[in-house]
């Protein structure tokens, strides 16, 4: 049985290291504003599957885009007028 689990170990390993690289291909055509905005490091991305993980190592630039979007102004609530049963009758 231990052949078998070395076939899994690697058909996982394998699967692990492909999502990398499409990921990595996808990171890479961004923008390097995009990639520090969303918590990933350019200087890591460019080193490729080596650089994993590839975000920020500390946690000051995530954490004050929390902020910034706890800054955001919420869209004001819309209320609705109450409406009566005889004024759902007539537009019926």
């Amino acid at each position: 049985m231990k052949w078998f689990n070395n076939i899994i170990s690697a058909t996982i390993e394998t699967f692990e290291t492909a999502g990398r690289a499409r990921a990595l291909s996808t990171l890479r055509r961004m923008d390097q504003g995009y990639l520090l905005q969303f918590g990933f490091s350019p200087e890591k991305v460019d080193r490729g599957l080596d650089g994993w993980p590839w975000r920020v190592d500390v946690d000051a630039p995530v954490a004050g885009l929390v902020t910034a979007l706890a800054d955001i102004e919420q869209p004001a609530v819309v209320t609705l007028p109450s409406v009566d049963e005889a004024e759902l009758q007539r537009a019926a």
